[in-house]
């Protein structure tokens, strides 16, 4: 999957959970608030390019071994905003902090029993 600034973030995410389905993005301006570009609630989410704060070309290529750490690294140094993984755990979503290093493939079948 490869995430360019012109892409809709509504798009990113679906297409995202499509691959994952265990596993989700969320979008925030800020690191740490829950300020997304693009809520749930959004019927016409934005653009990357209309949200993004930092403009350095080039694109984000997500693939099964991209771990959660390097991904939101990547959209942090490429966009200037922040993504954080979610992993579903017993119908919630919670976030994928303490499992930063598995690979996305390694997340998505992972059991979250505790």
């Amino acid at each position: 999957m490869v995430i360019n600034e012109h892409q809709n973030i509504s798009f990113i995410r679906e297409k995202f959970q499509q691959s994952y389905q265990n596993l989700k993005l969320e979008f925030f301006l800020r690191p740490g608030q829950m300020d997304g570009p693009a809520s749930a609630s959004n019927q016409t989410a934005p653009t990357i390019l209309s949200c993004r704060t930092v403009f350095n070309d080039g694109e984000i290529t997500i693939t099964p071994q991209t771990t959660p750490y390097v991904l939101e690294q990547d959209f942090q140094k490429l966009f200037g905003f922040g993504v954080v993984v979610f992993k579903k755990k017993e119908g919630a979503w919670v976030d994928t902090y303490h499992h930063r290093n598995l690979t996305l493939r390694e997340l998505n079948q992972l059991k979250l029993n505790s």
